[in-house]
C-alpha cells in the first residue's frame, strides 16, 4: 500500500465488488471506459472474481483520505517485453478533477516499475476523453499513435506511452 497526498492504492477486497458495480453502472463512466453494456449483477460478479484472484493484473482501488474513489489496473502485462497497458477511472464523481488520478498514476507507475520490472507503460484513450488525455500528458506520457476510424462509426483511439529507465 502506497500513499501520497492522501491518495492510496490498495489491493481489492471483497467489499469493493458492489462499490465498483455502482461506479460502472453510470452510463457516462461506461462511455469513457468503452464498456458498452450495463453489467448485470451476475456478469459483474464473474468479472470481479477474475480480477480479485488475478495476481498478475495489479488491480488496485484508489482511495482518497481512506475512502474508495476509483479503480485502476492493467489490461495486459507482457513480461517478455517488460510492458503493460494500464487503465484508470475515478468512479465517485465529486472526486474527479481534483488531482487524485494524477497521484494514483504516479504511484501505479512506481508499483509496476519496482514490483513488476515494467519499463514501458501504455494507455489507450478515446479522442473525446479530454480529461484522460490531460491526465496522461501531465504524468509524462506522450502520444505515440492514433488508431483512427476511417468509417466515422466509432471514435479514434489514442495510444499514450511512457518508457521508464
Amino acid at each position: 500500500e502506497e500513499k501520497v497526498n492522501n491518495v492510496t492504492l490498495r489491493k481489492l477486497n471483497k467489499e469493493d465488488k458492489m462499490i465498483i458495480f455502482g461506479w460502472i453502472s453510470d452510463p457516462a463512466l461506461r462511455k469513457m471506459t468503452g464498456t458498452k453494456e450495463k453489467p448485470t449483477i451476475d456478469s459483474h460478479n464473474q468479472w470481479f472474481m477474475e480480477k480479485f484472484h488475478n495476481e498478475s493484473g495489479y488491480y488496485r482501488i484508489i482511495e482518497y483520505a481512506e475512502k474508495p474513489v476509483g479503480f485502476m489496473g492493467t489490461n495486459t502485462v507482457d513480461l517478455h517485453n517488460n510492458s503493460a497497458e494500464i487503465f484508470i477511472y475515478i468512479g465517485t464523481k465529486e472526486y474527479r478533477r481534483r488531482g487524485i488520478a494524477k497521484e494514483a498514476v504516479k504511484l501505479y507507475i512506481d508499483l509496476l516499475h519496482y514490483e513488476g520490472n515494467i519499463c514501458k507503460i501504455y494507455a489507450r484513450v478515446f479522442s473525446f476523453n479530454a480529461a484522460s488525455i490531460s491526465l496522461f500528458e501531465k504524468c509524462g506520457f506522450t502520444l505515440e499513435g492514433n488508431q483512427s476510424d476511417h468509417k466515422d462509426t466509432y471514435t479514434d483511439l489514442l495510444w499514450f506511452g511512457m518508457t521508464l529507465p
